[in-house]
């Protein structure tokens, strides 16, 4: 779902209210760069999540070829239960803050609360969060560019410890 010229909305479940994607899936936002997308955060990577995300972005009229980076906001499983799937299909780079890395690294399911999720009945009892060992670390007050879009990160920790926004700017 397009929100803006280069935005999209591509994945999102029930509980967000947009339901683009079954499970637990946090809102999932594809920004498209010129030269490559960029994936911010993957959903929960339960039954069907990613798979119904993908078909989102080529719904929308761009290849998921052409993710070349993900973006992790921060630890929680609905943001980051889909990263290793996505890696894997797309070749794409992950990015995170230090803490997130560290989780995906060690596949720790407590840190990234799947393990309350689990016991809430949010994640199937044999859902496994996959280990996800390179991820480059970012920092609040960085910038970078990928094509004609800058990022600034900011480290936004209120919800979790290691969480980052990013504010997305279109080259002029």
């Amino acid at each position: 779902m397009r929100l803006v010229d280069n935005i999209h909305l591509v994945g999102g479940g029930a509980w967000g209210g947009m339901g683009l994607s079954p499970g637990p899936d946090c809102n999932v936002y594809l920004v498209d760069c010129g030269s490559e997308l960029v994936l911010i955060d993957c959903g929960s990577g339960a039954a069907g999540s990613v798979d119904a995300i993908l078909a989102n972005i080529v719904a929308d009229g761009l290849s998921p070829d052409r993710i070349g980076t993900i973006l992790l906001t921060h630890k929680h499983g609905d943001h980051v239960g889909g990263a290793a799937q996505f890696a894997e299909r797309t070749g794409a780079v992950l990015r995170a803050s230090a803490e997130t890395a560290a989780v995906l690294a060690t596949a720790d399911e407590d840190a990234a609360s799947i393990g309350a999720a689990k016991q809430a009945g949010l994640y199937a009892k044999d859902f496994v969060l996959a280990p996800v060992g390179s991820v480059q670390t970012l920092a609040g007050g960085e910038h970078f560019g990928i094509g004609d879009v800058d990022f600034e990160v900011i480290e936004t920790p209120g919800h979790c410890s290691g969480h980052l926004s990013f504010v997305v700017r279109r080259g002029e």
